[in-house]
């Protein structure tokens, strides 16, 4: 063991030695290199230091061929400018010619449009009283807007600070239940996470102890299986000796492979040194040659530099001459078109004097037209009210027809008998069929009708009701067409006449008309249409003066309407309804008097708030 040690320490101070030595070895290298490549890296920086003094001086000489291409392109400017000059002072002599041109032609259209202005004065004068009065009315109208939109703000501030109060005391209370949950949650996971660290701790040390005395159990084993013998301890020692043999050999080998290498580099850099020379010796050559040639063409443009002066100059003479004779004539163009310009001021100054004083005259004469505006709004409001008037017919008119198209669906001009077990039967005594299941629950018959025999007679969906009283309106959902009952002893045959009955034979009883949400009369909404038009007639042959005369009274509008109430709820009475129509004509009077008791002025309509135009029923004419 000892004589092994001593060879592995041996062979460690060779492999340290010879480590040196080849270090020792690169080093002389790099010096060697070095002073090699020197002078040519001397060479290398004198030939860059001569290249950058030659890059100077043609960059001296583009900037001189620059400063020249400069001189020439100012001079090709000038000449531009001059031509610049000529053509402008030509095109200003045409505009001037083409201006005149026009200011006579603008001048007899100013007069066109003056005539123009005047007809159209006449005309817009109603319209411009009218959008006065308009504007006055919708000021009132938006300060009332104002003071109710202002009231509403405040109770709507009032109500939302309320609710903010209350969702904030609410959100305080959530946020401090959360607050309590949340802390009864920690404490929760906090002995939770307590009791199962000392769980976990505990386990963990018992697998370690485990782990422990599972590994005192193997070496236990180990021991009492591998006791050495004397044999085992010589054949240990000759494996040792053999590992050693191999050991020194494997040393030997690496020292010969070592010096074949170290040979094998030294040949190597002794042939790198040769090519870089060599290298070096043609790029100085190369260089060399091409220095010179940049030379011979520094000195060839050098001498066209010179001509390219001499010519340059001798045309910048020519030029500055020709500059000073063009700005001599420029000159002389410019006075004339000077004194041009200012006679054109002259006329416009004189035109614009005399378009002033018209502008004036037309003034006075707005003047006079807003002065004279009051006669065209009273025109308009009485036309106002008429065509007031108008509408409200028009709406009656259409609740009317609607009234007529549902009648006219609900009428079937059919008629029949019926038999003992509920069956219609027509008079050729055909196939019987059913009544709808309406007409059954609704119909009566006819011995209670008229106090005879016979069937029921139905003459639409809702069955043959009974005949209603005089002045009662039918009830929805009854028949508007009904035999008279004065038809059945004309004839003298009431089985003949319910079987066939004739178109003369039918009474026509509407049903209720539904206008503005309640039920009326036809007949008294019709007579309230008349009475609608027949004011309007007679409004509108008055004229305005006489209602703007009317309206002016104070106490005159509301005897009128209360007399056009009471008018309207003895009709109704009269008519059965009078409860309804009454409560109407109260409601149309209380928002008619306020209006008449104001001033003179006519309450424009809120289209906004107006009732929706029901459209025309369709014409239908049943066979």
């Amino acid at each position: 063991m000892a004589r092994s040690g001593g060879a592995e320490a041996s062979g460690y101070a060779e492999m340290q030695t010879h480590e040196v030595a080849y270090a020792q070895m690169e080093t002389r290298l790099r010096n060697m290199i070095s002073e090699l490549l020197q002078p040519t890296v001397q060479r290398t920086s004198v030939i860059v230091s001569d290249v950058d003094g030659l890059k100077n001086v043609v960059a001296q000489h583009t900037r001189g061929l620059q400063e020249v291409q400069l001189g020439q392109f100012k001079a090709a400017e000038q000449v531009s400018t001059i031509t610049t000059f000529r053509e402008e002072m030509g095109r200003w002599d045409t505009q001037r010619r083409k201006h005149e041109a026009s200011i006579d032609e603008k001048v007899e259209a100013v007069q066109q449009r003056m005539e123009a202005f005047r007809y159209n004065l006449e005309q817009k004068e109603s319209a411009l009283h009218h959008l006065h009065r308009s504007v006055d009315r919708l000021a009132l109208e938006l300060n009332h807007t104002q003071e109710e939109q202002e009231s509403q703000r405040n109770h709507f501030e009032t109500r939302m600070d309320d609710q903010s109060r209350r969702v904030n005391q609410f959100k305080s209370e959530v946020d401090v239940c959360t607050a309590g949950l949340q802390l009864r949650h920690t404490a929760l996971s906090d002995e939770l996470w307590g009791e199962m660290t000392g769980l976990a701790k505990v386990v963990g040390e018992l697998k370690k102890t485990n782990v422990a005395f599972q590994g005192l159990e193997d070496a236990v084993s180990e021991l009492q299986q591998g006791k050495a013998e004397a044999a085992q301890l010589d054949k240990l020692r000759a494996e040792v000796q053999r590992m050693v043999h191999e050991a020194n050999a494997a040393v030997a080998s690496m020292k010969q492979t070592v010096g074949s290498v170290v040979n094998e580099v030294r040949e190597h850099f002794r042939t790198a040194s040769q090519t870089i020379a060599a290298h070096n010796a043609t790029f100085v050559g190369e260089v060399r040659s091409e220095y010179q040639a940049e030379l011979a063409n520094a000195a060839r443009l050098r001498d066209e530099v010179k001509d390219f002066v001499a010519h340059t100059e001798d045309g910048i003479a020519g030029l500055d001459a020709r500059v000073a004779e063009a700005a001599a004539r420029a000159d002389a163009l410019a006075a004339e078109a000077r004194g041009e310009v200012e006679e054109l001021n002259r006329r416009r100054k004189r035109d614009k004097t005399s378009s002033d004083n018209e502008f004036k005259a037309l003034k006075r004469r707005l003047e006079g037209v807003f002065g004279d505006s009051g006669m065209v709004l009273r025109g308009i409001e009485h036309i106002y009210g008429v065509l007031q008037q108008v509408l409200q017919s028009d709406l009656i008119g259409c609740s009317v027809d609607l009234q007529d198209s549902i009648d006219r669906r609900r009428i079937a001009l059919w008629g029949g008998v019926s038999s003992d077990d509920g069956s219609l039967h027509r008079s050729r005594q055909l196939e019987p069929q059913r009544p709808r299941p309406e007409c059954q629950g609704k119909s009566g018959t006819a011995p209670a009708r008229m106090g005879g025999g016979g069937g029921p007679l139905r003459g639409g969906p809702g069955g043959g009701a009974p005949p209603p009283a005089p002045r009662a309106p039918p009830v929805r959902g009854e028949p508007n067409v009904r035999v008279e009952p004065r038809c059945l002893s004309c004839s003298g045959q009431a089985p003949l006449v319910l079987s066939a009955f004739k178109m003369a034979c039918l009474q026509y009883a509407p049903s209720p008309v539904e206008h503005d949400g309640h039920q009326h009369e036809r007949d008294d909404l019709l007579r309230r249409r008349q009475r609608l038009l027949q004011g309007a007639h007679s409004a509108l042959l008055e004229g305005p003066l006489a209602a703007r005369a009317e309206g002016a009274a104070v106490g005159g509008a509301a005897p009128l309407a209360e007399a056009a109430v009471q008018e309207v709820a003895a009709e109704d009475r009269l008519s059965g309804e009078g409860t309804l129509l009454a409560e109407y004509a109260a409601a149309e009077a209380r928002l008619q008097l306020p209006s008449s008791r104001a001033s003179s002025a006519v309450r424009l309509p809120n289209l906004a708030a107006a009732p929706p135009v029901m459209p025309m029923p369709r014409a239908v004419t049943a066979r």
